[in-house]
C-alpha cells in the first residue's frame, strides 16, 4: 500500500497538460482539495518542453505505440469468441463498484508517429562543428510539442495576471510577424518572398516594401475597422458580413501585397474567412498592439512547457498535490458516476475526474469514429529563415506552402531561450485533410523550399536544415461518445490548430463552470494592506 497518496480527495486530475493545471489550480484556489497524478516523469504532457536527447526518446517510445482510436482492445489480439473484461485483482471493490480499466491505446498523451530526422549531406568542418555543438549544448534547447502565441490581451493572459500565476513564467514579445509577397513570381527558394509585415501606423510609414499610396490605403482600412469595432451598428459594412473577405478587400483596392498582409497575418486570428470573422480579428489584433510592446503576441520563455508549470505551482501554492511517473489503471464506477481510481493496489475516491482524453478507458470513445490531427514539424537550422541578422522570436503564415492549407510556424532561438546561440528552432503547424494524413509527407516539400537539404540544392542565402522532426497530435476529444461518460468526469480539450490559446482557455473555463456552477474561475487574488496583516 503506498502510504503517500491520499485517501480521499475532492477532485483528482489526470495528466499535467496546460488545460488540466489550469483546473487543478482553479480547484485548488477554490477551496478544493486536488490530487495531480501524471505517468509520465515530467510535467506538462504533450504541453511539455523538450531537449533535443528527451525528444528522441519520446520519439523512440511512440514508434512502439499507436493512438488510432479504431484499434481498440484489437491489439490484444483476442481470438475467435474471446472476449476482453477489465479486472482489477488486486483491488477491494465495495459493494456496487465497478472497475473500468484505462487501457493505454493513445500511446503517449495523443502524440503519434514521431520521426527524428538528421541531415547527413552537410560534412564540410562548420557544420561538423555544428553538430558537435548540438549535442554539447542538448539541455539549451527547449523544444515544445503544443507552440502557441499568447495573444496580450487574450484570456490566457487575463488568468495569469488575476491569479498571479505570470510569477512563475517570464515572456517575450514576438517581433517578427513574416508572410509571403503574393506580388512577387515564384523562385527557387520561397525565402526569397518572405516580407516582414507592418501593422502598426509608424511600422507602415517606415517600411520601403509598399508604395505611399499603398500606405494611405492600408492605413484608412485598419483605421475603419477600429471605428466600425467600436461602433458596428453605425456602419455601413453591416451589409458585407457574409461576403467573402477577399472580394471584401478588393472592393477596399487592396494590392496583391496589401491583401497578404491582411489576410496572412493581420487577420491571422479569424475563425473562418467571411467578412465578419475577418473584421473582428483584425480588431482584436490591432487593439492587442502596445499593452506590453509593439506585438500583438507573447512568447514564453524557455518554451510553453513552462506555462502549465506555472499553473501546478500555484496549485501547490494551495496545498494542490502532485504525483508524477504514477500510472493510472482504471476508473471506480458506482451508479453511473465516478467513484474513485486505481492506481497500483491503491484505491483513491473522488468527487470528480478531470482526465486528458488519453487518459480514458476504451468504452468511452466511439470506436468508429475518425478523428482530426494537427500536423507539425520541428526544425532546427544555422540560420533564421528570415532575416538573419536577427535571433528574435518570429511568427510566419505561408498558407502557399502547402497548397493554401493554412500553415503556421513559430521560430525562436537564444532570445527566446529554445536553443543554443546561433541555432534556430521552426515549429511548423497545419490540420491533417484527406490529402495531408502523416506529418513526414505533409511537410517534405514545404522544408525543401525553406532550407538547403542536399549538397545538389545549397544555395548560400538559405538556411541548413541540420534537424527535422515531424508527428501528429489526434483530436482524442472528437472520439468521445459523451453518452458513454460519466456524469462527473470532465474532459479539457487536448489539441487545437489554433495558433494562440484564446479556444484552450475557453474551453477550460466552461468545463470549471459546469464542474462548480456557484464558484469563479481562478478570480483576482485580493490585495491585502500590508500595514493589516497583523489585524
Amino acid at each position: 500500500m503506498d502510504e503517500s497518496l491520499p485517501d480521499q480527495v475532492d477532485v483528482i486530475v489526470l495528466g499535467t497538460g496546460l488545460p488540466e493545471c489550469l483546473l487543478g489550480a482553479a480547484c485548488s484556489r477554490a477551496g478544493k482539495s486536488v490530487l495531480t497524478i501524471d505517468r509520465n516523469p515530467y510535467y506538462g504532457s504533450a504541453w511539455s518542453s523538450f531537449t533535443l536527447n528527451s525528444l528522441r526518446e519520446l520519439a523512440g517510445k511512440s514508434s512502439k505505440g499507436t493512438t488510432s482510436i479504431e484499434i481498440g482492445v484489437s491489439k490484444l489480439n483476442l481470438g475467435e469468441g474471446e472476449t476482453f473484461e477489465s479486472c482489477h485483482p488486486k483491488l477491494n471493490l465495495g459493494e456496487g463498484e465497478t472497475f473500468e480499466s484505462c487501457h493505454d491505446a493513445w500511446g503517449h498523451d495523443g502524440i503519434e508517429n514521431i520521426h527524428v530526422e538528421d541531415v547527413e549531406w552537410l560534412d564540410c568542418e562548420e557544420m561538423k562543428t555544428l553538430k558537435e555543438r548540438m549535442v554539447k549544448e542538448n539541455r539549451d534547447f527547449n523544444i515544445d510539442l503544443m507552440p502557441k502565441l499568447l495573444l496580450s490581451i487574450g484570456r490566457l493572459v487575463n488568468v495569469l495576471c488575476d491569479s498571479e500565476a505570470h510569477k512563475y513564467a517570464e515572456f517575450v514579445t514576438v517581433e517578427r510577424l513574416i508572410c509571403l509577397d503574393r506580388s512577387k513570381e515564384l523562385s527557387k527558394h520561397i525565402t526569397e518572398r518572405l516580407q516582414s509585415v507592418p501593422y502598426s501606423k509608424s511600422d507602415v510609414f517606415q517600411t520601403k516594401n509598399i508604395t505611399m499610396i499603398e500606405k494611405r490605403r492600408m492605413m484608412k482600412l485598419l483605421t475603419d475597422i477600429l471605428e466600425w469595432y467600436f461602433k458596428p451598428e453605425e456602419h455601413a459594412w453591416i451589409k458585407k458580413y457574409e461576403m467573402d473577405f477577399g472580394d471584401f478587400l478588393a472592393e477596399m483596392s487592396m494590392t496583391e501585397k496589401l491583401k497578404g498582409y491582411i489576410f496572412d497575418i493581420i487577420a491571422v486570428l479569424r475563425k473562418s474567412d467571411k467578412t465578419k470573422d475577418c473584421l473582428d480579428a483584425i480588431a482584436l489584433f490591432l487593439t492587442s498592439i502596445g499593452r506590453f510592446d509593439n506585438s500583438p503576441f507573447l512568447y514564453p520563455l524557455y518554451g510553453c512547457g513552462d506555462l502549465p508549470q506555472a499553473f501546478s505551482r500555484l496549485s501547490a501554492l494551495f496545498e494542490g498535490v502532485f504525483i508524477l511517473d504514477r500510472q493510472i489503471d482504471g476508473l471506480i464506477v458506482k451508479g453511473g458516476i465516478v467513484v474513485g481510481i486505481a492506481t497500483g493496489d491503491k484505491k483513491i475516491l473522488c468527487g470528480n475526474v478531470v482526465a486528458n482524453p488519453s487518459y480514458l478507458p476504451m468504452k468511452y470513445f466511439d470506436q468508429q469514429k475518425k478523428c482530426s490531427k494537427v500536423l507539425r514539424a520541428i526544425t532546427i537550422s544555422d540560420k533564421s529563415i528570415y532575416n538573419q541578422q536577427t535571433d528574435k522570436v518570429a511568427m510566419l503564415s505561408l498558407p502557399s506552402l502547402l497548397d493554401e492549407h493554412k500553415c503556421y510556424v513559430i521560430e525562436s532561438g537564444v532570445h527566446g531561450r529554445t536553443a543554443p546561440k546561433g541555432l534556430y528552432v521552426g515549429h511548423f503547424s497545419t490540420i491533417s485533410t484527406d490529402k495531408f494524413v502523416e506529418s513526414k509527407e505533409t511537410f517534405s516539400n514545404a522544408l525543401k523550399q525553406l532550407f538547403n537539404t542536399s549538397e545538389e540544392s545549397k544555395d548560400p542565402g538559405v538556411p541548413n536544415l541540420l534537424t527535422s522532426i515531424t508527428y501528429a497530435i489526434s483530436n482524442l476529444n472528437e472520439g468521445i461518445n459523451q453518452n458513454n461518460v460519466p456524469s462527473n468526469v470532465f474532459i479539457p480539450p487536448l489539441v487545437d490548430s489554433t495558433i494562440e490559446f484564446d479556444a484552450t482557455i475557453e474551453s477550460t473555463q466552461l468545463l470549471f463552470k459546469k464542474m462548480f456552477p456557484d464558484l469563479d474561475f481562478l478570480p483576482a487574488r485580493l490585495k491585502v494592506d500590508s500595514n493589516n496583516d497583523e489585524d
